[in-house]
């Protein structure tokens, strides 16, 4: 599967991290449902994965990334997407322009 980010403004999100109460919050992904966010820029695919993974081969990744940002905008963090086949012919993506029906799940980065 493929992984994705992009940069989003969303004060509502950055304000209920506010209220978590693990060490450092702002610096802790989470897993939710975007739906008061800016979008800024296009999504850009970061890694490639594939399964089951060759041991020879490692799991440390880096990615150096530039977005074309079209407004001014404070960026509150990042939304992370994947687009994949789970198994066989089993397709599931949560890319917001072409996500599968009825699955909305961002990994959010504050």
């Amino acid at each position: 599967y493929i992984s994705y980010l992009n940069p989003i403004n969303s004060s509502k999100l950055w304000d209920e991290v506010k209220n978590v109460t693990v060490p450092f919050p702002y610096e802790v992904p989470y897993v939710v449902k975007i739906y008061s966010a800016i979008s800024i820029g296009e999504p850009h695919s970061v890694f490639q994965f594939v399964h089951p993974n060759d041991p020879e081969i490692s799991n440390s990744r880096y990615a150096h990334l530039e977005f074309n940002v079209t407004s001014h905008n404070l960026i509150h963090g990042f939304a992370g997407y994947f687009d994949g086949f789970l198994y066989g012919n089993v397709h599931a993506c949560i890319i917001p322009s072409s996500h599968t029906d009825d699955l909305h799940l961002s990994l959010i980065h504050i």
